[in-house]
């Protein structure tokens, strides 16, 4: 028995084996995709294979693709191991300085890594410098690159060798080398080295000062002495009449915290004083740096003749010593500053014990008092505190009434909801009134009696509130409800009465809203249009008719959108009696949109469009045409494309964009050679549509457009159709100024092809700000994490804005740990997108990464979702619909990708892998098809796609076979 199990066991193990030995090898070939997003998730596949995965990585550095190549160094780079480290030698010679330095990010020490440390570019060796030995340090430290030295001297920092005392004098005479100086001082600094680090104390510069300071302090030097001058210097200067002085010590004091507990000593003696200058500024820095011991030292400031030093001494106070804070709050209560009074109140209302105390002043309290107690005790339920709200329920004072209300509607306490119909009813206070409806409207199946009385309060708020809860039941039997508040009242109460209703009865019934099409009140007839837009019968229809000519615009376009709900035979002659009599150009314009949905339409629209007189009019025939498509539709566009007005030839030229197949490419080539600038970019943009080399050559010639807009659309197109290399060429011609380095990248990182970008914007010296932020972003979309990092805070310290800066570092240290499976990933990425950075758009991109990389495909979905909640962009749904996918979740990634209409080619794409993972072949190649139709480049990514790859032998997608 024994036997069979062990070679049970020895087959299970052998089996594993080959399972991890097929996936190898399947993942390796995966290398050779011609899709650079493929190959990084074959890499980054094999590095969870540790030294297994090693042999068959080595033995690609003599592969013929250096791109192989590189994704093969790349890999071996990040397993990390001994084993792989000494693989790397073999890529340190490489004839792709690409691959040299991805090989120096982790080859083993010795002369390999010496050799890359002398190569010819610059990146490599500053890929060299990141775990190069103290000797090789030193001489890349006297490179001639500032990047170079830059690099080597962050590494000196994180060795902390204590032999780079020599060069710490370097490093603090060199502007962009201060920062590491101090930070190398701090941890190999000694006293013997003070004299080179004493200059800084006094300096100009205050941050600089502050950061010297504390960096001898964590050095272990005795800067105690140091510090308190400097302390004394600030508050002389604050004294001081001049405005420069004061300039001076205001600017010192914004960094007095950045000295650290190390200061707390100092702090403490010139609080001693009698006339200390910055007690204010010392409460602050005792709460932010103090301990429990340092809390006596604020007592005093608690007494302080500034109400602003008081509040932020006792903020202080509970910040180090909770306790101590409550027993000096009950003498704050008096204080007769409100903010200091209510910080009390707070302090008290911690504990159980505090809120006893809080109950028993309030009485006594002063009615500014008194509400700040009333507020705090609203945050815990007690019996006691119910005793306290029942007695203020019945005050005369409505203020007080309130607080009572917001106290039992924030419980919801039992007791108090038995007699809720009675408070209301005998309640005077609107305020207070509105207060518990509301609550009750949270719960309005429970609450419906109730909510059907307060719909007809004489407050239109509450009103209000109590026919949308209701109406959110949708339940037949209030009808009757509903129907009554439309009878009389204000306008806001008779319109979500009608919203109401429209919830609530069937489909079938259009009674209630067929006379309210003709109501007084516009907002009334709206909600009634849309409700009978939602009732596609016979009934409904000629309501819609006459809502088509009312008075307001806004109703015409929703009614004309019901008409075109209903069959063709019956919404086409409608729609074209009311094109005969209608004059306003926006309202003939929606009348083209919605009727174009129809063929037999499609004939008339052509025949009427000549004759508008408006050029909005003659600009939407032709959107709506070309939106209809067909056989007609390009002749018919040809006739506008000597329009006198610019915005119709747009159209032309949009329109000729939207079936690129069939496009007259020698009529789009005049459109963009046309006097207008929109014009231009709208064809230029349909060019970029159209396959061919004859596009491409017209494209070229775009190029040459007087407009920035225009060329970065040619170059766009040319970059989307694979041809990354014609914008580099183009830059060579332009003179490559930085306007258009930046422009070229920008275009490049559009189109997916972020090695090129990268190489575009590192070619010159020094970089900007903002080449350093779409560096940072192209090694982001590369997977370069940990380049991405050093990019962007080499952009903040350059001046670039804080979120392209130091909050896009963040991010890029959190996805790299991410990448690595740490499980302090998923924290540091919350902390990257959370506070002030917790905008849509950031919270989107960190998602995509995510999601792209197959990277916690969980906190991807929940970033993609906060995203999508506070924004609905189109890139914003898309990376929504693509974690969705990526998490399993297909049926909901579909829906969300229908519903938004992407104008975006990857969401198309995205859109079509959603589809196919559905079942649903035909709508995915559809879907493809059009996503290929705007952007050209995507047909490699498509074909690597497991999903998508079986969809290019269908007919509809034979162009990119």
């Amino acid at each position: 028995m024994r036997a069979a199990l062990l070679l049970l066991a020895a087959a299970g193990l052998a089996s594993a084996q080959d399972s991890r030995e097929a996936a190898i090898a399947e993942s390796v070939a995966a290398l050779e995709s011609p899709d650079p997003g493929a190959r990084r998730l074959a890499a980054q596949s094999l590095t969870r294979f540790g030294d297994q995965a090693v042999p068959p990585l080595e033995a690609r550095a003599g592969h013929p693709d250096g791109s192989v190549r590189r994704e093969a160094a790349w890999t071996l780079a990040e397993i990390g191991t001994g084993r792989a480290r000494t693989a790397l030698e073999k890529f340190a010679r490489d004839v792709l300085w690409t691959v040299r330095a991805e090989a120096a990010r982790r080859v083993a020490p010795g002369p390999a890594l010496e050799l890359l440390a002398r190569d010819p570019v610059w990146r490599v060796r500053a890929a060299a410098a990141a775990h190069a030995n103290p000797g090789v340090l030193r001489t890349l430290f006297a490179d001639r690159d500032r990047d170079v030295r830059f690099a080597a001297a962050r590494a000196m920092v994180s060795l902390g060798d204590r032999s780079f005392r020599k060069e710490l004098a370097a490093f603090l005479a060199d502007p962009a080398l201060s920062d590491l100086g101090l930070d190398l001082f701090a941890s190999v600094g000694t006293a013997a080295d003070l004299d080179a680090l004493r200059p800084l104390f006094t300096g100009p510069d205050p941050a600089l000062a502050v950061r010297a300071l504390r960096a001898a302090s964590q050095a272990g030097c005795d800067v105690a002495a140091d510090i308190e001058n400097w302390l004394a210097g600030t508050e002389s200067l604050c004294a001081e009449p001049g405005a420069a002085e004061r300039q001076l010590g205001a600017e010192r004091v914004q960094v007095l915290e950045g000295l650290g507990a190390a200061a707390v000593p100092a702090v403490a003696k010139r609080l001693a004083l009698p006339r200390c200058g910055l007690r204010y500024n010392y409460a602050l820095f005792l709460g932010a740096h103090g301990a429990a011991r340092d809390a006596t030292l604020l007592l005093p400031l608690l007494r302080d003749e500034a109400f602003e030093t008081r509040l932020a001494a006792f903020d202080a106070l509970r910040r180090l010593d909770a306790s101590a804070a409550r027993a000096e709050a009950p003498t704050l209560l008096a204080d007769h500053a409100a903010a200091v009074r209510q910080l009390a109140v707070a302090s008290l209302g911690a504990t159980p014990e505090g809120r006893t105390r809080l109950r028993t002043e309030l009485p006594a309290a002063t009615p500014e008092t008194a509400a700040v107690i009333l507020n705090t005790l609203q945050a815990v339920a007690e019996p006691e505190t119910d005793a306290v709200m029942e007695t203020e329920s019945r005050s005369p004072d409505p203020a007080r009434r309130l607080a009572a209300a917001l106290y039992f509607t924030r419980h919801m306490r039992p007791a108090w909801l038995k007699g809720v119909d009675a408070a209301l009813a005998g309640e005077t206070s609107e305020d207070v009134r509105f207060v518990i409806v509301r609550a009750l409207a949270a719960d309005p199946r429970a609450w419906r009696t109730t909510l059907a009385t307060t719909a007809n309060d004489p407050s239109e708020a509450i009103r209000c509130t109590s026919l949308e809860a209701l109406g959110a039941l949708e339940d037949p039997g209030l009808a009757p409800v509903f129907r009554g508040a439309l009878q009389a009242g204000p306008a806001r109460v008779r319109t979500r009465a009608v919203e109401a209703l429209d919830r609530s009865v069937g489909r079938e019934e259009t009674a209630d809203f067929t006379p309210l099409v003709l109501d007084l009140v516009p907002s009334v007839r709206e909600a009634a249009v849309r409700a009978l837009k939602r009732r596609p019968v016979t009934a409904a229809f000629e309501p819609l008719l006459k809502a088509a000519r009312d008075p307001e615009i806004t109703i015409r376009w929703l009614a004309l959108e019901g008409v075109a709900g209903y069959p063709e035979e019956t919404a086409v002659p409608a729609l074209q009696a009311l094109l005969k009599e209608e004059t306003e150009p926006l309202v003939r314009a929606q009348l083209a949109r919605v009727s174009a949905k129809f063929s037999s339409s499609v004939e008339f629209l052509v025949k009427q469009a000549p004759d508008e007189t408006s050029t909005e009019s003659r600009a939407a025939f032709v959107a709506a045409v070309a939106e209809a498509g067909g056989a007609g539709a390009q002749p018919f566009l040809a006739k506008f494309a000597q329009d006198p007005d610019a915005l119709v030839r747009v159209a032309v030229a949009q329109g000729m964009g939207l079936a690129p197949f069939a496009a007259d490419l020698k009529l789009l080539g005049t459109l963009a050679r046309d006097a207008d600038t929109e014009v231009r970019l709208a064809a230029v943009g349909a060019v970029g549509q159209v396959p061919g080399e004859r596009a491409s050559a017209a494209l070229w010639r775009a190029v040459e457009d007087p407009s920035p807009a225009v060329r970065r659309e040619a170059l766009a197109g040319l970059a989307r159709r694979g041809d990354r290399d014609a914008v580099v060429t183009w830059l060579d011609r332009a003179g490559d100024t930085e306007d258009e380095r930046l422009g070229a990248a920008e275009i490049l990182l559009f189109a997916e092809h972020p090695e090129t970008a990268l190489e575009i914007l590192t070619a010159r010296r020094p970089m900007s700000s903002t080449a350093l932020s779409l560096a940072g972003w192209a090694a982001l979309q590369l997977g370069l994490f940990e380049a991405a990092e050093a990019y962007f805070l080499r952009a903040d310290a350059a001046g670039a804005p804080r979120e392209e800066g130091t909050d896009q570092a963040i991010l890029a240290r959190a996805l790299a740990a991410a990448r690595e499976g740490r499980p302090e990933a998923p924290a540091l990425i919350e902390d990257a997108v959370s506070g002030e950075r917790a905008d849509p758009l950031s919270l989107s991109n960190a998602a995509y990464v995510l999601a792209e990389n197959m990277l916690l495909p969980e906190l991807a979905l929940s970033l993609a979702r906060r995203a999508a909640a506070a924004r609905g962009r189109h890139e914003i749904l898309d990376t929504l619909g693509w974690a969705l996918l990526r998490s399993g979740r297909t049926a909901e990634a579909l829906r969300t990708f229908e519903d938004m209409r992407p104008p975006l080619a990857i969401a198309w794409l995205h859109r079509a892998c959603a589809e196919c993972a559905a079942g649903r072949p035909d709508a995915a190649a559809l879907s493809l098809r059009r996503a290929l139709s705007m952007d050209h480049a995507l047909a490699p990514r498509a074909k690597a796609n497991s999903l998508l790859s079986p969809l290019f032998s269908r007919d509809e997608l034979g162009a990119w076979k």
